[in-house]
């Protein structure tokens, strides 16, 4: 019974977590898994010592046989809950990173204590001399790149809350991210579209558009053709499903990298305009030197 109880209590633990951990990290679901495995294997060779030793004990008559317990599907009935679960989660697929972003939005320009774009570090590393000295305010979109129902776009610096895991994996130096909307004070259920443009060490913004594969290629997402931007471009449909909703929804991605710099635009919201998009990202590119 201990052994039933300890496999319960494992597996419940496990389908409880896998499904929210999901949603932060694929490794952290990896190791989830890969932990539960350990503690099943140290439960089941446990089990296995004591099955053997019990068998013993009723071939020398020193014990009564049992027939086999009831509770032998237990466990058989929590890993296969376990995988229906996983099974679920690949096929409706997680809810894309982007879901939160609107909280992001500041609720007024950034004020004037706020570092100025034009202030950041140039192009710098041991490719300085090759790159064109580029100040990351010119690199922001700009009113007149948006369309004329547009409010004016709205910046904030990128705090380290605000890094991606991979862009702290490369080395991110400094950022900035940039709001699009039709409502001056966009709140949940807009269409909010936005520009990350980060600073990395030399050779690391390409990598950066690398990685972007790795991690928005997986499950039921769409790897676009990305327009012919930067040195290494990359663009994704994103489609998932938040928590308690009842419909998949889904976003667009479009990254590319120029020199040490990395630059990201998403949407966020309901019927997002790739081609708007798309269209900004290549204004975007069009501003490097």
């Amino acid at each position: 019974m201990s052994y039933i109880g300890a496999y319960m209590v494992a597996g419940f633990v496990t389908t409880l977590l896998v499904y929210p951990l999901f949603f932060i990290s694929s490794w952290a679901v990896t190791g989830l898994v890969l932990l539960f495995a350990l503690v099943g294997s140290c439960i089941l060779g446990r089990s296995m010592h004591n099955a053997y030793h019990t068998a013993d004990r009723i071939n020398k008559g020193e014990v009564e046989f049992i027939r086999k317990s009831r509770l032998f599907w237990v466990p058989v009935c929590i890993y296969g809950m376990i995988i229906i679960t996983m099974a679920a989660i690949v096929i409706i697929g997680p809810a894309p990173f982007v879901a939160g972003l609107i909280g992001d939005i500041p609720e007024n320009p950034a004020p004037l204590a706020t570092p100025s774009p034009a202030t950041t570090p140039q192009a710098s590393g041991s490719a300085a001399s090759d790159a064109p000295q580029i100040g990351m305010s010119d690199l922001l979109i700009k009113e007149a790149d948006l369309p004329a129902d547009y409010a004016p776009p709205r910046y904030q610096l990128m705090m380290d809350k605000n890094m991606l895991p991979n862009m702290k994996k490369y080395g991110a130096q400094m950022g900035f991210m940039e709001f699009f909307s039709t409502d001056p004070n966009p709140s949940e259920g807009s269409l909010v579209l936005s520009q990350r443009v980060v600073m990395f060490p030399e050779g690391n913004a390409t990598k950066m558009v690398d990685s972007d594969y790795e991690t928005y290629s997986i499950g039921r997402n769409e790897v676009l053709t990305p327009p012919a931007i930067g040195e290494n471009a990359a663009a994704f449909k994103l489609v998932g499903r938040d928590p308690g909703a009842a419909e998949d929804h889904y976003h667009y991605v479009i990254s590319f990298s120029n020199y040490n710099v990395y630059e990201m635009f998403l949407t966020v919201g309901p019927d997002p305009d790739y081609a708007l998009l798309e269209d900004l990202a290549v204004k975007a590119a069009a501003k490097f030197p």
